[in-house]
């Protein structure tokens, strides 16, 4: 069966995805250190790496895992591996979750930028979700 062109532009994402994960590990190892920088605005600002706490210092092993995870993902996806879809629905799950509570959070401390980008991404995590529900690609990922 054909592939749907919507899991075809998924995997696509999630290959170009996966190779800027192993792109930046691979350069954290070689000494860049773009993700121990403090980044955003304000007086607040953090390196993205210290969001793992005791773990900053593996942070490069993460992105290099993460994205031999998203690069698996993304091949199963264009051979329509049936394991792949409940993967992207566990995913959508759970970054669906967090979003929640991230839009709580902006609601906490009015910080309407937060609430807005949160709920164009829930959005998103919705109609990504049914999309991936519907009959059409529940059978080609069947059918493979």
């Amino acid at each position: 069966m054909d592939r749907p062109p919507g899991v075809t532009l998924i995997a696509l994402l999630a290959a170009i995805n996966g190779f800027a994960s192993l792109a930046l590990g691979v350069a954290t190892l070689m000494g860049n250190q773009l993700v121990y920088s403090q980044v955003g605005y304000g007086p607040n600002r953090v390196s993205p790496a210290s969001l793992v706490g005791p773990f900053a210092d593996y942070a490069a092993w993460a992105l290099l895992l993460i994205g031999l995870s998203i690069g698996a993902l993304s091949y199963a996806l264009f051979r329509l591996q049936p394991w792949a879809r409940l993967a992207i629905f566990s995913l959508l799950a759970s970054i669906s979750l967090l979003t929640i509570v991230a839009l709580g959070w902006g609601i906490w401390h009015r910080q309407w930028s937060v609430v807005g980008v949160g709920a164009v991404k829930l959005a998103l995590y919705v109609a990504l979700g049914r999309y991936l529900g519907t009959p059409a690609v529940r059978t080609s990922f069947s059918a493979s």
